[in-house]
C-alpha cells in the first residue's frame, strides 16, 4: 500500500475512514478487478506493539494513543457526568484496540434493531454473515463457521486467572458458556484481515487499491450522491 499524497489519481471509490467497516468495504469492493479503491484513514498504520499485544490495551484505552478518546454528552443517568468512549484511531479502527477479544452482540440487540423497523438486522439475518466471516479453530456448528478470513482461537498461552474467575462464577450458580472464550489469534484486527489480503502478492487483484494514512486528514464534505473532496 502506498500514500496518495501528491498524486492526481482518480478512483472509482473513495472510502473515508479505515475502521472496521471501511476496511471490510475496501476489501469487498476490490474483489472486482475492474474498479479502483482509495481508502483514507486519519490515524496511523496498525504496526504498533500496543495494538498487537493484548496488554497494550492498558496503555491505548485510557490515553489518546491510537485512540480518539471521545466523551459523551452529559448523561442524566450519571448525574450530568460525561462518559468516556475510547474509539480506535488507526487502520482497523476500534478492532485494533480491543485486546484481540472476539465477541458478538446479544441476540436481543439485533432483534431489537429489527423490531424498530431495520429490516435485515435481526439476529437470524446477521448470523450467516458472522459464520461466513469466521474461521473458528474450535467451534464449527450452527453458530460458528470455518474458512472465513477472521481467525478465532483460544489463547495460545492461557493464564490460570481466567479459569479461577470462571470457577468462582460457577460456584455461585452461573452457567459456563464456552462460546465466549475465544480470541483473535494470531494477533489480528479487521485491518490485518481485510487490507493484508489486498496487499499480499498471492491474492493481488491487479487493480489500484491505495491506502492513504495521514493524521492531517481532518474532515470531509458529503455531497449528494457522492463525496467530492477531503481536506488535509
Amino acid at each position: 500500500m502506498q500514500s496518495t499524497q501528491g498524486t492526481d489519481d482518480t478512483f472509482d471509490y473513495v472510502i473515508v475512514g479505515a475502521g472496521s467497516a471501511g476496511c471490510v468495504l475496501a476489501a469487498r469492493l476490490s474483489e472486482d478487478p475492474s474498479v479502483s479503491v482509495c481508502l483514507l484513514e486519519a490515524g496511523d498504520r496498525d504496526k504498533s506493539v500496543l495494538l498487537h499485544v493484548p496488554l497494550g490495551i492498558a496503555v491505548v484505552v485510557p490515553w489518546p494513543v491510537h485512540n480518539w478518546a471521545f466523551s459523551t454528552v452529559p448523561q442524566p443517568g450519571l448525574d450530568g457526568r460525561r462518559g468516556y468512549q475510547p474509539r480506535g484511531k488507526a487502520l482497523g479502527g476500534s478492532s485494533s484496540i480491543n485486546a484481540m477479544v472476539y465477541t458478538r452482540g446479544h441476540r436481543s440487540d439485533y432483534d431489537g434493531w429489527a423490531a424498530l423497523g431495520n429490516a435485515g438486522w435481526s439476529y437470524d439475518d446477521v448470523l450467516p454473515y458472522f459464520r461466513r466471516a469466521e474461521n473458528n479453530e474450535r467451534l464449527a456448528d450452527e453458530f460458528h463457521g470455518r474458512g472465513g478470513p477472521l481467525n478465532v482461537a483460544d489463547p495460545r498461552s492461557p493464564s490460570g486467572f481466567p479459569e479461577l474467575w470462571l470457577a468462582a462464577a460457577e460456584s455461585q450458580g452461573m452457567k459456563r458458556n464456552a462460546r465466549t472464550t475465544t480470541h483473535n489469534a494470531p494477533p489480528t484486527s479487521v485491518a490485518t484481515v481485510a487490507l493484508d489480503r489486498i496487499a499480499t502478492p498471492s491474492v493481488n487483484r491487479g487493480q489500484r487499491t491505495i491506502c492513504g494514512v495521514s493524521s492531517a486528514i481532518t474532515r470531509s464534505w458529503p455531497a449528494t450522491p457522492r463525496t467530492i473532496a477531503v481536506q488535509s
